[in-house]
């Protein structure tokens, strides 16, 4: 499967993370200063319940998750 993102006003992210199903396949520095990041990125998913979440981070004590359930 492919997974697209888009963040819109990054201007203040500096990180993001991708996991599915707990385990981290994904790290990149943006850097901060980005108006938009888009990535997009092949995930497996195993047969059943899938959860894929992206972690945006502004610092160490800041930032933001989205949790997506797919069943595949």
């Amino acid at each position: 499967a492919q997974l697209s993102v888009d963040i819109a006003n990054a201007q203040q992210t500096s990180d993001l993370l991708l996991y599915v199903n707990g385990k981290k396949i994904l790290y990149k520095n943006i850097g901060k200063g980005n108006n938009q990041y888009k990535f997009e990125q092949d995930i497996t998913l195993k047969p059943g319940v899938n959860v894929v979440s992206v972690f945006a981070r502004e610092d160490a004590l800041f930032g933001q998750r989205e949790n997506i359930t797919v069943y595949y």
